[in-house]
C-alpha cells in the first residue's frame, strides 16, 4: 500500500467513526476510487479549486454547501475533504430515509434530484468487486472478506436503479 493510500485509509476510518454514520468503510473507499481514481498530478495540485468543479478525494463541490475552501493533497486537505463529503452524504442519507444506495446516487448528482451518472452506484460497487479497493487499501476489503453489513450495502449498490425522470 502506498503511503498516500495508508493516510487515506486511516483518515477515512477516523472520519467515518467521528461522523456517526452507519456506512461500511469499504463503500466510502470505493466512492473515493470512483471520484478520484488516480493520484493527483502537478496540474491538479496547482489548479485553483474555487469554482463549482469537484475537488479532493470525494469531489466535493461548492453546490453541496458543505465545503471549506481548497483541499489540496495534504493531510489537512484529505481530512477536510472526507469530513465535508461525509456531512454531505449524511444529509442525503437523512433525506432518503436511510437508503444508502439512493444517498450514494444523490451524492454523485450533488442534489436530491438524482441528476448524476445513472450507473454511479454500480460503478462504485465495481470498484469493490473488481478488487480495486482491496489492491489499494488492503485485503480486508476483498469482496469475499466483507462482513454481512458491507455485503448487504454492496448488493444494494449493485441493484439500485435510479428512478426514471418524468418529462415536463
Amino acid at each position: 500500500m502506498t503511503r498516500r493510500n495508508r493516510v487515506i485509509l486511516d483518515e477515512a476510518r477516523a472520519a467515518l467513526a467521528a461522523s456517526g454514520l452507519n456506512v461500511p468503510l469499504v463503500i466510502l473507499l470505493a466512492m473515493i476510487k470512483q471520484e478520484a481514481p488516480r493520484e493527483p498530478d502537478a496540474e491538479d495540485r496547482n489548479r485553483t479549486h474555487l469554482s463549482n468543479a469537484g475537488d479532493g478525494l470525494l469531489q466535493v463541490t461548492l453546490k453541496s454547501g458543505n465545503r471549506r475552501g481548497q483541499y489540496g493533497n495534504t493531510l489537512r486537505g484529505i481530512r477536510n475533504n472526507l469530513e465535508d463529503a461525509l456531512q454531505t452524504l449524511k444529509g442525503f442519507l437523512e433525506r432518503s430515509g436511510g437508503n444508502l444506495a439512493k444517498a450514494v446516487s444523490r451524492y454523485n448528482g450533488g442534489n436530491d434530484e438524482d441528476e448524476g451518472d445513472p450507473n454511479y452506484t454500480q460503478n462504485v460497487a465495481k470498484r469493490i468487486t473488481s478488487g480495486e479497493v482491496a489492491r489499494n487499501f488492503g485485503e480486508e476489503f476483498a469482496p469475499e472478506k466483507l462482513d454481512d453489513a458491507a455485503k448487504a450495502a454492496l448488493k444494494a449498490l449493485q441493484d439500485y436503479q435510479r428512478p426514471k425522470r418524468q418529462k415536463k
